[in-house]
C-alpha cells in the first residue's frame, strides 16, 4: 500500500470521455487487421464521461470498490470485477478506495468498458506517479481487455477515449496504430457540436464480445459480409480527404451509408432494434443515423442540421434524446487534493 498513513493522500479524480464511432467499426478487431489489414475507423470522443476517484482506505487492509456494485476485500485477487481484479493485482495495489460514476450507464454502445479501463489506468498512473503517454495508456487498456475477452475485442474505443478529439485511427497488421486528427475550422466545430444527437433505443446492448465473435464467424463464411467490412474500411481511410473537400456534409452523407454497411456486415439480431428509430429520424430531417457499438441496442447516433432540430425533437418527444459535442482533452486528472 502506498503511504504509511491512510489520510496522507487526498482524493484524485479522473474524467474519461465516451466515444461515438462514425465509420469503420468491425475493422479494428485483431482478426480483421491481422488477416486483412489495415483496419480503419473515424470516431469522436464525446462530452459524456466516466469519473473515477481514488484515496487511501481508512482501514489499511481493506480495498473498497464502489461501482454499480460495492466490493470490500482484504485480498484483491478475490475481487469479482474482472478489470479491477486484473489491474489491481498486477500492480500489487491494495488498501485503497476507488469509486466510479458515469454520465451514461454501461451497455449503451458507447465503449463503456474501454472508457472505464482507460480511466482506471490514468487514475492509477497518477496515484503511483507512473506517467505514460495517452497512446501508451490506450494500448495497455486494449491489451488488458483483449486478454480478458480472449481476443474478441476491438481497438478503437481505448484510443478514442484516451486521446480525445475527432480522429481517424488506422490499425496496422503488426498491431501498431496511426492517428490522424481531422482538421476542422472553428465554424466546422460549431456545426459538429450543434448537429450530433444520441437517441436511446430503450434496449441495453448485448455482450459486445459475443456479437464480435459472431461477426467473425459470419464474415469467414460470407464474402458479402467481408466485403462490407472492406467498404467500411475504405470509407474511413478516405474520410480525411472527403472532409477537406466537402466539410461537415461528409459526416451526414456518410452516416446513412455506414448504417447500411453495418447491417450488411453483421447478423440481423444486432441491428434490427435500431431500424425503426433510424427511419423515424430520417423522416424528421436527420441526414443520417447509425446504431453505435456492436451489442444490438443502446444509442443511435444522428446528424441533424440546425434547421431540422425542432421537427426532430417533436418526432422523438418523450424519448431520451441527448445532444453531444466533441471532447478534445481525452482522459485526464480533473481534481487532486
Amino acid at each position: 500500500m502506498r503511504g504509511s498513513a491512510p489520510w496522507r493522500l487526498g482524493l484524485i479524480l479522473t474524467r474519461t470521455p465516451f466515444r461515438a464511432s462514425f465509420f469503420g467499426g468491425g475493422t479494428d478487431i485483431p482478426w480483421f487487421y491481422e488477416e486483412h489489414g489495415p483496419g480503419a475507423v473515424v470516431s469522436v470522443a464525446i462530452n459524456k464521461y466516466v469519473y473515477l476517484s481514488i484515496r487511501d482506505s481508512f482501514f489499511k487492509g481493506q480495498t473498497l470498490l464502489k461501482y454499480s456494485e460495492t466490493e470490500s476485500v482484504s485480498d484483491v485477487t478475490q475481487i469479482r470485477h474482472p478489470i479491477f481484479r486484473r489491474i489491481l493485482a498486477s500492480n500489487h495495489l491494495s488498501g485503497i478506495e476507488i469509486g466510479v460514476t458515469s454520465d451514461i450507464p454501461a451497455g449503451t454502445g458507447l465503449g463503456s468498458s474501454s472508457t472505464f479501463t482507460v480511466g482506471l489506468l490514468r487514475l492509477l498512473d497518477d496515484y503511483l506517479g507512473n506517467y505514460r503517454s495517452l497512446s501508451e495508456i490506450a494500448e495497455s487498456a486494449f491489451e488488458i481487455e483483449h486478454e480478458l475477452s480472449e481476443g474478441a475485442i476491438g481497438k478503437q474505443d481505448q484510443y478514442a477515449s484516451a486521446i480525445g478529439g475527432f480522429n481517424q485511427f488506422v490499425f496496422n497488421a503488426d498491431g501498431t496504430v496511426n492517428r490522424t486528427p481531422i482538421e476542422i475550422s472553428e465554424k466546422q466545430q460549431l456545426q459538429i457540436d450543434s448537429s450530433l444527437f444520441l437517441v436511446f433505443t430503450g434496449v441495453e446492448t448485448r455482450s459486445a464480445t459475443s456479437v464480435l465473435q459472431r461477426q467473425r464467424e459470419e464474415a469467414s463464411k460470407s464474402q458479402q459480409k467481408l466485403e462490407s467490412l472492406f467498404e467500411l474500411r475504405r470509407m474511413a481511410l478516405e474520410f480525411p480527404a472527403r472532409f477537406q473537400a466537402e466539410g461537415t456534409d461528409a459526416i451526414g452523407n456518410y452516416l446513412e451509408k455506414a448504417w447500411d454497411l453495418k447491417v450488411a456486415s453483421t447478423y440481423s439480431e444486432a441491428v434490427n432494434v435500431a431500424a425503426g428509430i433510424i427511419e423515424t429520424g430520417i423522416k424528421a430531417g436527420a441526414r443520417g443515423g447509425k446504431l453505435l457499438g456492436a451489442g444490438g441496442g443502446g444509442f443511435v447516433l444522428f446528424w441533424v442540421d440546425p434547421e431540422n432540430h425542432a421537427n426532430f425533437a417533436h418526432r422523438f418527444e418523450g424519448e431520451l434524446v441527448i445532444p453531444i459535442s466533441v471532447d478534445y482533452e481525452g482522459t485526464k486528472v480533473v481534481f487532486k487534493d
